[in-house]
């Protein structure tokens, strides 16, 4: 089973929000930003709450874990567009599979929050979501 920063990378290249460790354009990233590239979109599995336990071991339980989306730009806007754009991609998903993982749904647990400028003049975005699978 991949984590699900990994399973929502994939969902992301595919509706063509950025591309896999790319050192241009809109990167996506998992677990750890790049601080040189200016346009980087970092998934980061959080955790999520206590996992559901059964008594019978033929019921697979269901697994709630948390993933932020963190989305660095150079303009303001640029970097809430892209946010949104996230969001209006992957919201709605409802059940789905990746590889042998099922998803129950994937629903977003914050709304989109501004974090701060860094540094650089770049502005950071985050938007958490709970995904529900087996």
């Amino acid at each position: 089973m991949n984590t699900v920063s990994e399973d929502i990378k994939d969902k992301l290249v595919v509706s063509e929000i950025g591309v896999f460790g790319a050192v241009t354009g809109w990167g996506i990233f998992i677990g750890s930003e790049p601080e040189k590239l200016d346009t980087t979109i970092t998934l980061y599995d959080t955790g999520g709450p206590k996992p559901q336990t059964v008594q019978d071991r033929s019921v697979k339980p269901l697994r709630t874990e948390a993933i932020q989306i963190r989305v660095r730009g150079k303009g303001y806007n640029t970097a809430y567009t892209k946010i949104e754009s996230i969001v209006d991609a992957i919201v709605g998903y409802g059940k789905f599979a990746v590889a042998t993982t099922k998803y129950k749904g994937l629903f977003r647990s914050s709304d989109v929050l501004f974090l701060e400028m860094d540094g650089r003049g770049r502005y950071i975005w985050v938007v958490n979501f709970q995904a529900v699978r087996e």
